[in-house]
């Protein structure tokens, strides 16, 4: 996962397991929105590493700078080639961010007295967010959720009550 903010780092290590030497490696790194399917956004070349000798192991970072990209999921395609020969991997990454976002929240109620009011919220964050919770104005009542750990991506409901005798029928602003 990746925190907005943070430079994306690509690390391999290799280790040459054959007999004779590999001359050149080299490799691109394919960023997609998404899946393999999506828009390539980004495209990371690292330079070739030469003369490789059975048995060594040589290791290399690719920076990937995210400045500009868009919270959420994307997919990285990794193709290196040597001597002829050609690997692929792939792994699927998470870009985040410290947000909480609203979805969805009950919209109607009865005027029948104490009614449950359902806030839910996803987190676009890749660690654990503590602590969370949501302050709702319905009309001239406030009301507050109690505090609670949303999960990294997670979806949660918030849940607060609200005293619907305290209402007049109708529609009431929510804030």
């Amino acid at each position: 996962p990746i925190k907005v903010g943070e430079k994306a780092l690509f690390s391999f290590s290799f280790t040459h397991q054959g007999n004779e030497t590999i001359d050149s490696l080299k490799g691109i790194i394919s960023i997609f929105n998404r899946t393999r399917e999506g828009n390539v956004v980004a495209k990371l070349v690292f330079p070739p590493i030469r003369n490789i000798a059975p048995s060594d192991t040589k290791e290399t970072t690719i920076p990937w700078d995210i400045g500009g990209i868009a919270v959420g999921d994307y997919f990285a395609v990794a193709e290196l080639a040597y001597d002829g020969h050609k690997i692929t991997f792939e792994q699927s990454l998470r870009i985040g961010d410290l947000v909480v976002k609203v979805l969805n929240y009950t919209r109607e109620f009865v005027q029948e007295g104490i009614s449950r009011m359902d806030i839910l919220v996803q987190s676009f964050w890749n660690d654990p967010i503590e602590g969370v919770y949501s302050e709702v104005s319905l009309g001239e009542l406030r009301l507050k959720t109690p505090e609670s750990a949303i999960q990294p991506w997670e979806q949660a409901t918030l849940a607060s009550y609200v005293d619907t005798l305290a209402l007049t029928l109708g529609q009431h602003p929510v804030a």
